[in-house]
């Protein structure tokens, strides 16, 4: 859908649920461009919420980059939508001879955790982290 923006349908969203003081708000809005956020959900249809969340995370991130072309990553990181949802995952490969560390930052919207081996959010964190060798 052309003009689609995701920040102004959330806006509206936000709009009419704190107007509806309690009472139970369908998010028609969402529901009717549903294919502006993944072209590949259908209404009716059972998605994932991790999915849907971050197709909408990422649709939130690009209105706030409408208007600016080709920013640098680190421009990037510094919308609204990066600056609440995001982070950035240092990369570190260190030289065992002469112990040089070398650092990459690429930015996040979310991670990935093992969580099936794991017995909490925590220790999925702590393995995300680990060093590998």
């Amino acid at each position: 859908m052309v003009g689609f923006c995701a920040m102004c349908e959330i806006k509206q969203h936000i709009d009419v649920v704190l107007k509806a003081s309690g009472k139970v708000v369908r998010p028609m809005g969402i529901v009717q461009r549903l294919k502006s956020i993944a072209k590949h959900f259908r209404v009716g249809r059972q998605e994932d919420a991790h999915e849907f969340l971050r197709y909408l995370v990422d649709g939130l991130q690009k209105s706030c980059l409408t208007g600016f072309s080709k920013l640098d990553t680190t421009s990037q990181g510094t919308s609204v939508v990066h600056r609440i949802f995001g982070g950035y995952h240092r990369s570190q490969v260190k030289c065992l001879k002469c112990r040089f560390e070398s650092n990459t930052y690429e930015p996040l919207l979310d991670i990935s955790l093992n969580i099936k081996s794991c017995l909490s959010v925590k220790r999925a964190l702590e393995k995300f982290i680990e060093p590998e060798m």
